[in-house]
Order: structure tokens, then sequence, then C-alpha cells
């Protein structure tokens, strides 16, 4: 049962070493807002 026991912990200790391993430096991406269309509002030429 102890080597079962050990097993199992070292298995943890694999397992969140590796999450800590690659959960250090990740780059920040920020997202840029997306510009608002321009919108010209239609004149009418003819009068009616």
């Amino acid at each position: 049962m102890s080597k079962l026991v050990l097993a199992a912990s070292m298995v943890a200790v694999v397992a969140l070493s590796g999450c800590f391993k690659h959960s250090g430096k990740t780059e920040t991406v920020y997202a840029e807002p997306i510009p608002a269309p321009v919108y010209v509002e239609p004149v009418a030429t003819k009068k009616y």
C-alpha cells in the first residue's frame, strides 16, 4: 500500500511541477478596440 501512495504522490508532484513550469511568464496580449465605421447620412440632391 505504501508503494501505491508513494507512486501517487510522485505523479502529483510531477503534474504540479509541469503546471507551474508552463504558468510562468506569459505574454499578455491586449485587444485593440475596433474603430467605429464612418457613416455619413445621405443628402437629397433633388427637392420634391
